[in-house]
């Protein structure tokens, strides 16, 4: 029991706002509130962290401050129970495990509160995990989907996409059934959606509700997540709210928008703009070798594209 509560706390982790500021995770540049810092999962010498890292080529957190405190402290091979901020959770984690089948109900309420009013005391309800899962085709081949419904998607127009969207919304029972994955965690989805990014480029979101199985569902946290493709490699960002959620979607779609979005449209211009330019430049270097412009003519026609 405590052993998996752990692991839940871990994951909590994992997955307020102010000015924002960027953060490079090398494949992108995140756009994200200043409140937050990044910690390279990946990097951490820990069991939770190379559980959840070990498939993925790069492994990041975004969390609090203090999220990434913490982290360094386990990292260092400081005991839980050392820990300031974890010590009331542990308690509370061994007070259930020796509980009677009576009391579990209870001192998993008072668990499950422990840890919000932690998360929220500390201005850390909110966290953030990003991931680049590997190559394309490799991802596909390792979740049995096969590389040509990418292709199929990617050849698909909004409409088609948005009609594929439902018919899958219908097919999954989206907004009623609850799928389980494992450890006692389940998820209820409420969002489903498959479209293109601005540079016509498929991703998927979904948004929903994570939930513990005992001997009922409790409901502990708020889920967003997005998974696209770059360079031919698939990435995603998942997001995930503890308490006070009722503006998490808001910071999670501007993320999303100023992350990815806004980064592809910025650099396909940004490629227009320097390709145009180029071939004025030659346009005008054509004319005046063919004679169709003086070289007073040229300079002038040169000073103005380049201003």
């Amino acid at each position: 029991m405590k052993k998996r509560f752990l692991i839940i706390l871990v994951a909590l982790f994992w997955c307020n706002l102010s000015n924002a500021k960027i953060i490079n995770v090398g494949f992108h540049k995140l756009d994200v509130p200043d409140n937050f810092y990044l910690s390279k999962l990946s990097e951490y010498n820990f069991e939770f962290t190379d559980k959840i890292c070990r498939d993925f080529e790069n492994c990041y957190l975004i969390s609090s401050k203090k999220i990434k405190e913490i982290l360094n402290e386990i990292d260092s091979g400081k005991d839980y129970e050392d820990i300031k901020l974890l010590r009331p959770i542990i308690t509370k984690i061994n007070k259930l495990s020796n509980s009677s089948y009576n009391s579990v109900q209870k001192n998993l309420n008072s668990l499950l509160s422990t840890i919000r009013f932690t998360l929220k005391k500390h201005n850390s309800e909110k966290f953030f995990g990003y991931t680049v899962m590997g190559n394309s085709g490799e991802v596909l081949n390792n979740y049995d989907l096969g590389t040509t419904i990418l292709e199929e998607i990617r050849n698909m127009s909004n409409d088609e996409l948005e009609n594929y969207s439902k018919e899958l919304r219908n097919d999954l029972n989206i907004g009623n059934d609850y799928y389980s994955i494992g450890e006692g965690i389940g998820i209820k989805l409420k969002t489903f959606k498959i479209s293109k990014a601005p540079n016509k480029t498929p991703y998927l979101f979904l948004d929903g509700e994570v939930y513990f199985e005992s001997d009922k569902r409790y409901k502990i946290l708020r889920l967003n997540y997005y998974v696209s493709e770059y360079k031919d490699k698939i990435f995603d960002l998942c997001g995930l709210c503890a308490t006070s959620c009722s503006k998490f979607n808001s910071v999670f779609n501007q993320i999303i928008n100023k992350s990815f979005h806004k980064q592809e449209v910025n650099n396909s211009t940004s490629s227009f703009i320097k390709e145009s330019f180029v071939d004025q430049l030659k346009q005008l270097n054509n004319l005046y070798k063919e004679g169709a412009l003086t070289k007073e003519e040229f300079d002038e026609a040169k000073k103005k594209l380049l201003n």
